[in-house]
Parts: C-alpha cells; structure tokens; sequence
C-alpha cells in the first residue's frame, strides 16, 4: 500500500478512500461467507473443515496425514 499510494492519490485524488474501503468491504464478505465458523471446536474438527474447502474444483489436501495422541 505504501508504494501505491501516491500513485492512486494521483490518478484518483480523494476518491482513492473508496477503493480501499471497497477492497476491504470485499474481504470482510468473503470472511464472513467462505470461511467456516471454528468457535467451539476443537483443532482436529477445524482442520477436517478446512480440507473440505476447494478452490476451482481442487482439494488443498494430496496427501495422507498421520495424526497421532499424547
């Protein structure tokens, strides 16, 4: 940001706060709707959520994991 800053008070002039409030209304969207919720539970089931998520039909997770107790 610190970089493009001048560039886009330039190009933009007082406007520029709107696209970086914009960029971040964006995040917070796709916080709150793609992410799951992990309050409550433990790190096992938060992990099993996470390699349930796929990004353009791909699973993150190739390989099998051996978890093991204390």
């Amino acid at each position: 940001m610190t970089l493009t800053f001048p560039f886009i008070i330039d190009a933009l002039s007082s406007y520029c706060f709107v696209l970086f409030a914009c960029i971040c209304l964006m995040g917070s969207i796709y916080t709150f709707t793609v992410l799951p919720e992990t309050k409550g539970k433990t790190l096992l089931e938060i992990s099993e959520e996470f390699k349930a998520i796929t990004v353009c039909g791909k699973s993150c997770s190739r390989e099998k994991i051996i978890e093991t107790k204390l």
